[in-house]
């Protein structure tokens, strides 16, 4: 678990300006609400690029890739809350319609003008428990996190509205998502680049700008996803889910997957038995 989180939490506000990258490959074992306090944010996620705007919250899965960019000038606040997915009831979860068992996909939500001073009072004082360093404030983070899950449920709706975004990120967006759709099969940059109608080597530099992520990466990505679940959850042999997963061969997939994680396959499977 990323030493960031402090008993199954962390909370962080910061501000940022069009400055600020964030660290690539951006990718961690926990769920991150993500909160637009002020400003905007270019936030890519899950073969998406979402336009965030003040007021809209974003849940992010855990082992999804993301990246986050302020395009736009002046300052952007953001909140955002980390949290361990073994600290959570499960009925916090199904506030967001999902169960602990549920490969959740993200969440996309707004709080309205009118919301916006009920979420924010609530989350300064997640933030303010957080600072305190100490078991009594560890305890009411707890309860202070039900309690806001609970206002986002009563209080937020889903954002449906299309938001503007550049005929660039639309190609760059149809080639992630078929990259997703196809990562079984052999895919390469010269097929990929078709889809978003550039050539390969601008759609090079144009996809890594966007996710992070260099093609094969973010196809090694979406490939070791899936195969961690299929570990966890199946009996089938390591080979047969290197294949199914679209890679050439197990031991290419040994040493993507124990770059990636830090174990094998099989030490993995047997880390998520115990």
């Amino acid at each position: 678990m990323d030493n960031r989180l402090r008993n199954g939490f962390c909370i962080d506000k910061k501000r940022r300006t069009a400055s600020h990258k964030q660290p690539d490959p951006h990718v961690h074992d926990y769920y991150e609400l993500y909160y637009m306090w002020e400003g905007e944010c270019r936030y890519f996620l899950h073969d998406q690029v979402y336009h965030m705007k003040k007021g809209d919250f974003l849940l992010v899965p855990p082992g999804d890739h993301h990246r986050s960019a302020y395009d736009a000038k002046g300052f952007h606040d953001r909140c955002v809350i980390y949290f361990s997915p073994d600290k959570i009831d499960y009925k916090v979860f199904k506030c967001f319609s999902v169960t602990k068992d549920t490969l959740l996909k993200p969440k996309f939500f707004h709080a309205s003008a009118q919301v916006q001073p009920g979420v924010q009072e609530r989350m300064l004082r997640l933030h303010a428990e957080f600072s305190l360093h100490d078991e009594v404030a560890d305890l009411k983070i707890h309860y202070l996190f039900q309690e806001l899950v609970i206002f986002l449920k009563e209080n937020c709706t889903a954002v449906t509205e299309e938001r503007e975004s550049s005929d660039a990120e639309q190609a760059l967006e149809a080639a992630a998502k078929y990259i997703t759709s196809n990562f079984t099969q052999d895919l390469n940059l010269e097929d990929v680049a078709n889809v978003a109608g550039l050539t390969p080597t601008y759609f090079s530099k144009r996809f890594k700008e966007l996710t992070g992520l260099g093609f094969k990466e973010y196809l090694n990505h979406i490939r070791l996803k899936q195969a961690s679940a299929m570990l966890r959850e199946s009996n089938l042999p390591i080979n047969e889910i290197a294949l199914q997963c679209g890679f050439t061969g197990s031991n290419y997939f040994g040493d993507v997957f124990r770059n990636h994680f830090g174990v094998s396959p099989r030490e993995y499977r047997k880390q998520e038995d115990t």
